[in-house]
Order: structure tokens, then C-alpha cells, then sequence
């Protein structure tokens, strides 16, 4: 290992975002050594932390030199404190060496030493920053403001730390640098959760929002689902349904494992329409009766339920007793699940009074966009294709479409998402906008026509593909990629960028997929 080649050097300025780079480097004519140091990159930004930790050393083997050896070691310590076993023999070592250390090297290690003080170890003496270089709008200014904000939280200084969360939030989003911009929202959400709960739930849904615009997976950034679903279980809020669905739809890193068990206690099941008649409920629903009106449960009915002379009781009957505004989700399952479809229900209503007065193009952009948005682990009813075809017909009809889309509960929420969706999905929508709205009607109904024949898999690649475009677009790199002569002929027929398309091309890591999105795009641009 020499010099930093100039197709790492960007990953310095936007962390992660630079994945596809990093993925140019891997499947092309790259050495060997800085193959292996891309690959421990990889796997810290997915929170992949032990390969990582496996692959410094096997880079640490060959590596010769001095500063991606510094950057491998403070990833080291990185990781170390990460998994709560901070090494202060590595600390000291990289404290020592920081005055010999590269720029680059420096601007990567001053922040995890900083950590490192905040999260578990004392130091006499505290890691000094170099001067006023770090003033300016880059991530390294970032990184040191969000590690200064960590190390006064962890002394109960919130006042403080939360200046400098704002600070860090403010530079990263200038790079742009995603990581820091959702590490600082995140940090500040999580430090108030319990003094201002309520601003701390917009910040955290903020904070989604920008992982879904930047992110195709949480990775290493995946507290901030922790975050937003710990809070809206405090406030008691029926959107903790919708995040603890999202959740579990998501690749979840090793270390959350135990987060995802809870999560998943938190799904609502549309498909259930009756439960058991358990002392729990009968409780509950004695502390209600003051708040039902009689003419929608008769006396008779609730009596028995109370008294468990029946030995279930219906959705429909709970329903009829909730009253959203005095119930939340703190209440047992059946009343939980029942109210989740209650929330459904009203924002299907209200988002078809908004289908109602869109244009029909609008009504494409939204349905498209918002289909696109989905996490799909599951299969969804509109994605078969005969199904989809007649959904997108039907937006020409709003009454229809409000009868096709009401049989079920997922494509009342579908429609309930394309006006107001849960921030994450909000997030993927917007990168997926930035694409849409530059094809015009002709195009738009040409792309629709085409995507509708593709099967389930071939959809998720456009979806991604797409998403990633409008992530990158706008964004200038000094480093160009290159591709397959269909992307650019893709980029052309639907007027997207060129450059954007490409780096969307490379977000790809495995190069059998990448040949499939490849025939798939060449199916797309036959006239």
C-alpha cells in the first residue's frame, strides 16, 4: 500500500454515501491491499463490526502505509468502543502517534479519540484539536463537534452538548455528509427523550427521514430507529406501529438483535378479526365504559364480554368502543391492533379527499413514487401485475380506485402513504421525486407501461436504482464513474443525468446484479 488512490479519497469527505465508489474499486483493476482496506470500510458501515475487526488485521498484514495504517487503527478503536470494550493500550498508542499522523489520518483519528474519553475512557490529559482548521464546513468539523457534543452529554452538560450536535448537524449537511447529519440529530433526540419528549419526536422523525433520503440500509445508523421507536412508545402514539413494522422489514445488524425481538411484539396483524376474551381485555374494557356511547355497543353485549360469558370478542365491537383520542398504544394487544386499524382507516378517508382534487399526473407521480418507496420482505397485493395495471388505471377514476384500494388494510395504508407516509418511507420517496419529475407525461406513462411487466425482483432493482439516482443527483464528485452503454441510454430516454445514474449503477455491489439491472434496462429502452 502506497498512496490513497483517488477513488478512496472521496470516502474522507462523505463517509458511507461514497459506498459506490468503494464498490468501483473492488470489481476493477485496483491493488490487492486497498481491495482489503475497502472491504473493512464496508463492513463498519453496515455495523458489521467483528468482520471488520477480522479483515484490520489481515489489512494491517500487508499494509505499508503509515496513514492507512493510522485510519485502520482508529477504525479499530472505533469499533472497540462500539461494542463497549473500549482499548485504552490502542487509545494511548494513537494519542501518541497523532502528532506524526497525515492530515487525513489525523482528521479520521481525532474524533474516535474523542469518543473514546466519552465512552469509557479517563484520560489526564484530553486530545487536543489542531487549531482552527477545523472551524470550517467538512466532516472532519463535523465529527469533532459531534464527539465534543457526546463527551458533555456523558457529563450531564446537555445545554452544551446540544449546541454542538446543532453544530455538527449544520456541517455534515453542508458536505453533505449523511452519517454525521443523522448521528448529530439522533444524538440530540436520544439526549432529550425524557425532559422534551415531544420535540424530541420531531427531531427523531427528522432524523428518519434523512436516513431513508440518504441510506438503501440503516447499517451502522440503525440507532436511530431505536430512537424513534423509544419515544413514540413513551408518548404512547399509534405511528409506533408503523416503525416497529418498518423495522422489522429492515436488515437489522447483529448487535440490535435484542431490539428486533421487542420490535416485532409491537406488528399489528390486519389479517385478525376476533381475540380471546382474557381478563386483561375484560379490565380494560371496564375502565372504557364511561367513555363509549351505548347506541354503538348494547348494554347486554358489554356485559357479557365483562363477565366473560363469551369467550372472544370482534375487532368491529372494540373498534366501536375505542375512542382514539382517550385510548393509546400502552393498551392490550386486541384494543392496540384495533386502533392501529382505526388510524388506517381515517387517513385512508382523508387521502382519498385529497386524490380527489390532483391532477391525473400528480396522481401518477404519487402512486409510482410511493409504490417505488415500499420495503417489500413480503408480498404486497399490488405487485402482482394485473393488480398493479388496474390500481394504475383506476387513478383516472377516483371512486374506484377508493373502492379497489378499501378491500385491505396494506392498500389502504398504501394510499394513506402517498400523501403523508411514515418519515423513513417520506424519505425514499423524496430521493425517487427527484427522478419522476423530470420525466413528462409521455415519459412518465412509457416508464409506468414498461415497469408494469416487470416481475417482483426485477421492480426492486429499478426501485433501488432509482432511489439512488436521486440521492446522488446534485451531489459533484471530483471522481467520475463509468458503466454499461445502457444506463447512459436509460439516463437519456427517461431525462435523467448521466453521471447520477452511473454511481446509482455502482450502489450495486454484487456484479451478477448488476448485469441484471443492466438486461432489465435495456428491456426498458426498446422502442
Amino acid at each position: 500500500m502506497k498512496k490513497i488512490p483517488d477513488i478512496l479519497r472521496p470516502i474522507f469527505t462523505y463517509g458511507s454515501f461514497t459506498v459506490p465508489f468503494v464498490n468501483y474499486l473492488l470489481e476493477n483493476d485496483f491493488p490487492e491491499n486497498w481491495k482489503v482496506f475497502a472491504q473493512v470500510i464496508k463492513h463498519i458501515w453496515r455495523g458489521e463490526y467483528e468482520p471488520a475487526l477480522q479483515m484490520i488485521e489481515k489489512a494491517l498484514k500487508v499494509c505499508r502505509s503509515k496513514t492507512a495504517r493510522d485510519i485502520l487503527m482508529a477504525k479499530k478503536l472505533g469499533i472497540s468502543r462500539n461494542l463497549g470494550k473500549p482499548d485504552l493500550k490502542l487509545y494511548r498508542y494513537l494519542k501518541k502517534r497523532l502528532p506524526s499522523m497525515s492530515k487525513i489520518a489525523r482528521n479520521v483519528a481525532l474524533p474516535v479519540l474523542i469518543n473514546a474519553e466519552a465512552f469509557g475512557i479517563s484520560s489526564s490529559r484530553s486530545v487536543r484539536i489542531w487549531g482552527k482548521e477545523y472551524e470550517v464546513d467538512d466532516p472532519t468539523s463535523a465529527f469533532l463537534h459531534l464527539a465534543r457534543a457526546r463527551k458533555l452529554a456523558e457529563q450531564s452538560k446537555i445545554s452544551e452538548a446540544i449546541f454542538h450536535y446543532v453544530r455538527s448537524y449544520k456541517h455534515s449537511k453542508k458536505v453533505p455528509h449523511p452519517s454525521g447529519m443523522v448521528s448529530a440529530l439522533n444524538g440530540i433526540a436520544w439526549r432529550i427523550r425524557k425532559t422534551h419528549p415531544i420535540w424530541a419526536y420531531s427531531i427523531s422523525q427528522k432524523t428518519v427521514f434523512w436516513l431513508g433520503y440518504y441510506r438503501e440500509e440503516a447499517g451502522n445508523l440503525f440507532d436511530a430507529f431505536d430512537t424513534l421507536f423509544t419515544i413514540e412508545k413513551y408518548l404512547g402514539l399509534v405511528s409506533t406501529a408503523f416503525t416497529a413494522e418498518i423495522i422489522s422489514s429492515l436488515t437489522v445488524p447483529e448487535i440490535h438483535s435484542e431490539f428486533l425481538d421487542e420490535v416485532r411484539m409491537w406488528k399489528p396483524c390486519y389479517n385478525v378479526s376476533e381475540y380471546p376474551n382474557t381478563e386483561e381485555l375484560r379490565t380494560f374494557i371496564k375502565g372504557m365504559v364511561g367513555t363509549y356511547r351505548k347506541e354503538r355497543v348494547s348494554a347486554g353485549r358489554l356485559s357479557e364480554i365483562i363477565n366473560g360469558k363469551t369467550q372472544s370478542v370482534r375487532g368491529n365491537t372494540l373498534k366501536k368502543l375505542i375512542k382514539p383520542s382517550t385510548v393509546n398504544v400502552k393498551a392490550p394487544f386486541p384494543v392496540y391492533n384495533e386502533l392501529v386499524k382505526l388510524e388506517i382507516e381515517m387517513r385512508f378517508e382523508e387521502a382519498i379527499k385529497s386524490i380527489k382534487e390532483m391532477p391525473p399526473l400528480k396522481r401518477k407521480k404519487l402512486f409510482i413514487s410511493t409504490y417505488m418507496a415500499q420495503i417489500g420482505k413480503k408480498e404486497f397485493y399490488i405487485s402482482r401485475k394485473d393488480k398493479f395495471r388496474e390500481a394504475c388505471r383506476l387513478l383516472e377514476y377516483p371512486e374506484e380506485f377508493k373502492e379497489f384500494m378499501s378491500k385491505r388494510y396494506e392498500t389502504m395504508r398504501f394510499v394513506a402513504e402517498m400523501i403523508r407516509a411514515h418519515p423513513y418511507i417520506e424519505g425514499r420517496k423524496a430521493t425517487l421525486s427527484k427522478a419522476l419529475d423530470k420525466m413528462n407525461g409521455r415519459r412518465l406513462s412509457e416508464f409506468i407501461e414498461r415497469y408494469g411487466e416487470l416481475g417482483k425482483e426485477e421492480k426492486v432493482l429499478i426501485n433501488t436504482f432509482l432511489r439512488n439516482h436521486g440521492r446522488y443527483d446534485g451531489v459533484k464528485f471530483e471522481i467520475r464513474l463509468k458503466g454499461p452503454d445502457e444506463v447512459r441510454e436509460f439516463a437519456k430516454k427517461y431525462s435523467l443525468k448521466i453521471q447520477p445514474s452511473f454511481v446509482a449503477f455502482w450502489c450495486e455491489e454484487n456484479a451478477k446484479i448488476r448485469r441484471k439491472l443492466t438486461s432489465i434496462m435495456r428491456y426498458m429502452i426498446q422502442e
